[in-house]
């Protein structure tokens, strides 16, 4: 519990979170299924002493930090977006979004019918396999730049390599190839480059406080005008069925006005709405 303004508040959840371009104040990001949002600041303090008995006579506050720790129940491309500094490629008919992928196919007298077509300039690398257990023996198959898409190959092929490697039909082998999607919004892709890192940005978040004089929610909503987040991030993927939260944390910078975090807090859909209320109503 805290006070604000001359009363007091209990913290009974968390905030959703917007994170605003500085350069043209579009908003890039919305997180609204954070399990936790928190605050720190710190600052350091020097005390001046002296006289009889050396007493503190005045203590000097200097180097405010203020620190933002925010926590995502679950992970987004646009999470991994705003903590790698990347961009989002989404596919549609003139982005085609490569896919690596491997699967057991049983070869027929027609050939390998795959599930997907390789398109021109990739490579299929096939692996028999006994027991489960891909074994050391391999071919290849290039599909040369400028030929159309391949999804089945003949069993005696000539650009299979080596050239007197022999597929039987019948036989079940592992391969691996990539594919293209091209299909409206079915995939998304996002490249980390070694020298791009996260942006600073203006972050809002609206939360609700339980008034304790009132008996209801009033509104919360913190501002940073600068807000620098860290590019420092940890994904993992666990196997046991719990599940991973994914943090985002960063540290509010001091913009022209000298601000480092803005707090404001209200009734109602508005800022300042007055509460209605029925003349002779009782409890």
């Amino acid at each position: 519990m805290f006070e604000i303004m001359g009363r007091k508040y209990a913290s009974v959840t968390c905030a959703d979170v917007v994170l605003y371009d500085l350069v043209c104040g579009n908003p890039v990001a919305k997180f609204d299924t954070l399990k936790l949002s928190s605050i720190e600041q710190t600052a350091d303090t020097n005390d001046v002493q002296g006289g009889k008995g050396n007493p503190v006579l005045a203590r000097i506050a200097s180097n405010k930090q203020v620190n933002l720790s925010i926590q995502d129940a679950v992970m987004s491309m646009t999470y991994l977006a705003v903590v790698t500094g990347g961009e989002v490629v989404t596919s549609g008919e003139n982005t085609a979004i490569r896919v690596a992928y491997n699967e057991k196919v049983k070869a027929e007298d027609t050939g390998l019918t795959l599930t997907h077509a390789m398109p021109a300039g990739t490579t299929l690398w096939l692996a028999e396999v006994k027991d489960g257990i891909i074994s050391e023996r391999k071919a290849r198959f290039d599909v040369a730049e400028g030929e159309t898409s391949v999804q089945t190959i003949a069993l005696a092929d000539q650009n299979w390599r080596p050239s007197d490697y022999t597929i039987e039909a019948g036989k079940e082998y592992q391969v691996f190839y990539s594919y293209d999607i091209t299909t409206a919004e079915q995939a998304k892709e996002l490249t980390v480059f070694s020298d791009v890192f996260a942006k600073t940005y203006r972050l809002v978040g609206d939360t609700e406080l339980y008034n304790t004089y009132t008996g209801r929610n009033d509104a919360l909503q913190i501002e940073v005008p600068r807000f620098a987040l860290d590019s420092n991030y940890t994904f993992e993927l666990n196997a046991d069925g719990t599940a991973a939260v994914f943090d985002m944390n960063g540290a509010a910078l001091a913009d022209d006005e000298k601000r480092l975090i803005i707090y404001r807090i209200y009734n109602g859909e508005e800022v300042g709405e007055a509460t209605e209320c029925i003349e002779g109503a009782s409890l």
